[in-house]
């Protein structure tokens, strides 16, 4: 039978390929990002700089699920988003949308005596959402 023998090309040959993997990976990561919001723009366990434009609770009967549900959410301004996809290419965007996140109603005591808009720092914990994690809104303290 052969016997492999040591030659340097081989080597250089598996480094080569090693590096194009690499660079393949950081391709498809760079074609996929859009599907993830980018990480500024979620909520962290503490974060400063959020404009908050105000909040909603209430509470209510469902007579689709026959229960009683309570609603809590804020509001945030937040940048537009300026990535593009393979089927929508966005040219121009400026200016904010308003991005929902649920809030602890212990914190409506604090929110009562602010005047909106107002820059908040946040604290937040992941939550289990539908099919994934989301932010909610424990602690939020206005900007001095």
């Amino acid at each position: 039978p052969r016997e492999w023998i040591f030659n340097p090309y081989h080597a250089l040959q598996r480094q080569e390929l090693k590096l194009q993997v690499i660079d393949s990976v950081d391709q498809a990561n760079l074609r996929i990002s859009h599907l993830i919001a980018p990480p500024e723009e979620k909520l962290s366990a503490t974060q400063g700089g959020n404009i908050l434009l105000g909040y909603k609770f209430g509470n209510g009967y469902s007579h689709k699920n026959r229960s009683d549900f309570e609603l809590s959410k804020a509001y945030f301004a937040k940048p537009l988003e300026q990535y593009s996809s393979k089927n929508f290419r966005v040219t121009d965007c400026g200016g904010y949308e308003v991005e929902e996140v649920d809030i602890d109603p212990a914190c409506l005591a604090s929110l009562k005596t602010m005047d909106f808009p107002v820059e908040v720092n946040l604290t937040s914990v992941p939550k289990p959402g539908f099919r994934r994690l989301v932010p909610m809104i424990i602690g939020i303290k206005p900007v001095s």
